[in-house]
C-alpha cells in the first residue's frame, strides 16, 4: 500500500488507489490529483505566540543576511537581542520582510479578485516533470490523440519574451501533478462569470504594451496557427465532456469576456488566479 491515494478533482469523495492510465476520472470525467492517505495526517499542536514569533524572527533575519542587507549577529549579540512583549517582535519582523523581501511574482487586482500579471510560461509540471513541447503540426495532433501535456511557442517564435506566455493544450493545465505556481491557480469557469461581471480593467492593458509591432498566434486542435489580434484566449480547468472544455477570450478594445467552449486539444494562453 502506498501513501498516495488519488481523488477527483470536482468530487473527492471519488477516490482511486491506483490512478487510471490518463489520471482521469471515469465518474466526473475530469483529472485527478494525488493527496497523503487521510490516515497518515496527523494534528500538530499549535505553536505558542511565542514559538510563532521566534521562527518567524529567525527566518526574516537569515534572508535579510543573505541578501547583505545586515551582519550576522555574534554570538554575544545573540544572547542580548530581547524583545519586551510578543508585538514588538512582530513588529521589527514585518519591517524587514517588506524591506528587504521583493514579491515573486506580479499581480493585478480586477474588482474583488486577483490576476497573475504575467501569462504563464512553465515548461514543467510542479514535481518537475518536463512538458512535452509539440513544435511540429504531426507532434501536436499526436499529443492530442493521446491526451498527453503538450506546450509551444506562439506561432513557434522561441524569441518570444516569456512573461508574454507560451501555449498549452487542456490537458498540461489539468495534470494531476499541477502546473500553477504554489498559491494560484488554473481559473475555474465561476472565476471567468466572474470576471465578466467586473468594472472595465486593465486585465491585458499590461500584455497588449507589451505586445506592441509584435502579434501572438494561438494553435487550432489540428495544428496550425492562427493570429490572435485583439484578443487572446485562455483556458480555464472546468471540463465539459470528453474532449471539450471551457476556455475563455478577452478582448483588448472592448474589456469583454466570451466564455467558448474549446477541443482540449487546442493551443491556448494560461493566466492564473490567486487562490482564495
Amino acid at each position: 500500500m502506498t501513501d498516495k491515494v488519488y481523488v477527483c478533482s470536482v468530487n473527492p469523495e471519488h477516490r482511486f488507489e491506483k490512478p487510471t492510465d490518463d489520471f482521469w476520472c471515469p465518474i466526473c470525467d475530469i483529472s485527478l490529483r494525488p493527496m497523503l492517505r487521510p490516515e497518515l495526517l496527523s494534528p500538530q499542536p499549535a505553536p505558542s505566540d511565542e514559538t510563532v514569533v521566534e521562527v518567524f524572527n529567525s527566518s526574516i533575519t537569515n534572508e535579510a543576511e543573505a541578501e547583505g542587507f545586515m551582519p550576522a549577529p555574534t554570538q554575544d549579540s545573540q544572547s542580548s537581542q530581547k524583545f519586551n512583549a510578543v508585538s514588538d517582535s512582530v513588529k521589527s519582523s514585518v519591517e524587514i520582510k517588506e524591506t528587504f523581501l521583493k514579491p515573486i511574482i506580479d499581480a493585478i487586482q480586477i474588482g474583488n479578485q486577483v490576476w497573475m500579471r504575467d501569462f504563464l510560461s512553465s515548461k514543467e509540471l510542479l514535481d518537475g516533470t518536463p512538458i512535452q513541447q509539440a513544435t511540429t503540426t504531426k507532434e501536436w495532433y499526436q499529443a492530442s490523440q493521446q491526451r498527453i501535456p503538450a506546450w509551444c511557442y506562439p506561432n513557434n517564435e522561441e524569441s518570444i519574451p516569456g512573461h508574454l506566455g507560451i501555449l498549452y493544450n487542456f490537458y498540461a493545465i489539468t495534470h494531476p501533478f499541477g502546473i500553477a505556481p504554489p498559491g494560484w491557480e488554473i481559473p475555474l469557469l465561476e472565476d471567468v462569470l466572474i470576471l465578466s461581471e467586473a468594472p472595465a480593467g486593465n486585465f491585458l492593458n499590461d500584455h497588449m504594451k507589451w505586445c506592441t509591432n509584435r502579434d501572438l498566434h494561438h494553435r487550432l486542435a489540428m495544428g496550425t496557427f492562427v493570429e490572435s489580434g485583439q484578443k487572446r484566449i485562455f483556458w480555464t480547468q472546468t471540463n465539459k465532456v470528453m474532449y471539450m472544455a471551457h476556455s475563455f477570450s478577452y478582448d483588448s478594445k472592448s474589456n469583454s469576456v466570451d466564455i467558448r467552449l474549446s477541443e482540449k486539444s487546442s493551443g491556448y494562453f494560461v493566466r492564473c488566479i490567486k487562490k482564495s
